[in-house]
């Protein structure tokens, strides 16, 4: 009985890197090998190097102009003079192949959208501080445009803008209008913080459709605070320097049909800035929480 187990054993084995089926890529290269897996993304296959080795790779589906199972009639390693074996060890740069997805990566025309929390530490336990506490929990969008010099680094403008309000109609505030303090007075204020500025982009693949996205770089703030003081309108705006960060992942959408235009990104990003508003220097450092959709070109069913 182990005798015969052991047989079937090297029996699967020997023939599990027979070389009969044929990848050839999209730059024409021609890949004589075993294919171990197929999934909707990729090729899984094993070849058998110069010096006799069993290698295991695989290759991404849009890298691949045509492949044919049991191409070859036998088993031998060495390829008929009219196959070029060239077996495929690392990632090839998509950004380099003549086709179809030339250039595919190249460019990211980005938006986003998601929550933020402003970071000032202030303490305030009073009604007016929990109050303006509201004001540091809100919302923001963005937008971004990206060039990739090659697959790791890319040059791109971004903007976005932060929001929050509140409101209360009995409340005890500072006048700032007139100075003093305000008695159960109302008051109803929006702030903004608007930012724009290049930034200098990394990317690392961890496979054909995920990313390890990271960007930094300086901008300018403008900052607007608006509303009513006991029914009466006020406006304070600032712009000063500022800085923003960001780290998170993208995953790209698609397939060979319908085409990969589309990013799924999800992202955690820092901003940080100060604004001298009359005499008051506001903290505008926050961080941000967003969800986005990049295009790398304008979507194929779109062109159709």
């Amino acid at each position: 009985m182990v005798f015969r187990l052991l047989v079937i054993f090297l029996f699967f084995s020997f023939s599990a890197f027979g070389q009969r089926d044929l990848i050839i890529t999209q730059a024409g290269e021609q890949i004589r090998c075993k294919i171990t897996g197929e999934t909707s993304m990729r090729f899984s296959y094993s070849y058998t190097n110069e010096k006799g080795k069993t290698v295991h790779s695989e290759i991404f589906k849009t890298l691949v102009s045509s492949y044919k199972y049991n191409f070859f009639q036998d088993d031998k390693a060495a390829t008929p003079k009219t196959v070029a074996q060239k077996p495929t060890k690392t990632y090839n740069s998509p950004l380099k192949e003549k086709t179809e997805f030339t250039n595919y990566l190249k460019y990211r025309v980005g938006f986003k959208g998601g929550l933020s929390n402003l970071l000032d530490g202030s303490t305030d336990k009073s009604d007016y501080g929990l109050f303006t506490e509201k004001l540091k929990r809100g919302w923001h969008y963005g937008a971004d445009a990206t060039i990739f010099f090659n697959d790791h680094i890319g040059l791109g403008v971004q903007y976005n803008s932060y929001q929050a309000s509140n409101k209360n109609r009995k409340l005890d505030f500072p006048h700032r209008l007139n100075g003093g303090e305000v008695r159960n007075g109302s008051l109803e204020t929006k702030i903004n913080h608007k930012f724009v500025g290049p930034m200098l982009v990394g990317r690392i693949p961890l496979d054909y459709k995920t990313f390890v996205m990271a960007s930094a770089g300086p901008g300018y703030y403008f900052y607007t605070d608006k509303g009513l003081e006991n029914e009466k309108a006020y406006s304070f705006k600032g712009k000063d320097w500022g800085a923003a960060a960001s780290l998170g992942l993208e995953f790209l959408l698609g397939n060979n049909d319908s085409g990969r235009d589309v990013m799924l990104s999800i992202e955690c990003g820092y901003q940080y800035g100060k604004v001298l508003v009359e005499t008051q220097s506001i903290d505008l450092s926050r961080l941000d929480f967003s969800v986005g959709l990049r295009f790398n070109r304008f979507p194929r069913h779109l062109r159709q």
